[in-house]
C-alpha cells in the first residue's frame, strides 16, 4: 500500500464500540484525556510527564502507563511525545476530536 493510503488508514478512529468500552466506560481514561487537553489550553508546557499524570490521578506511574496510558496510545487518543524514565504524553488531535465531540453533544442536550 503506498504512504497516502497507510496515513488514510491511520486517521481512522476506532470504532464506536470500542470508544465506548475502552474509553468512556473507563472514567479514568476519559479523566486523562480531559488532563491533557486542559494543559493544552491552561499551561505553557502542552504535555504531561507520567509522573504529573499518576499524581493527578493518584495512581502509580507503573500501573497507570500499563493499565491505562498504553491503551489509549494504541487508540490513538494519546501519543508518547519523549520516551525515557519519566516519558512525555500529549493528546493527539483525536483525542481532541473525541472530547470536543462529548462537549458539543453534552451542551446540546440542554
Amino acid at each position: 500500500m503506498n504512504s497516502l493510503g497507510e496515513s488514510m488508514m491511520a486517521i481512522q478512529p476506532p470504532p464506536l464500540e470500542v470508544v465506548l468500552r475502552e474509553v468512556l466506560g473507563v472514567p479514568v481514561r476519559l479523566y486523562i484525556l480531559m488532563i491533557l487537553a486542559e494543559s493544552r489550553l491552561k499551561m505553557k508546557q502542552k504535555c504531561l510527564r507520567l509522573s504529573e499524570l499518576s499524581e493527578e490521578v493518584n495512581m502509580p506511574p507503573t500501573v497507570l502507563r500499563d493499565v491505562h496510558l498504553n491503551r489509549l496510545e494504541e487508540l490513538r487518543f494519546i501519543k508518547m511525545v519523549e520516551n525515557g524514565e519519566d516519558p512525555l504524553y500529549d493528546i493527539t488531535q483525536l483525542g481532541e476530536q473525541l472530547l470536543k465531540g462529548l462537549y458539543s453533544t453534552l451542551r446540546s442536550s440542554k
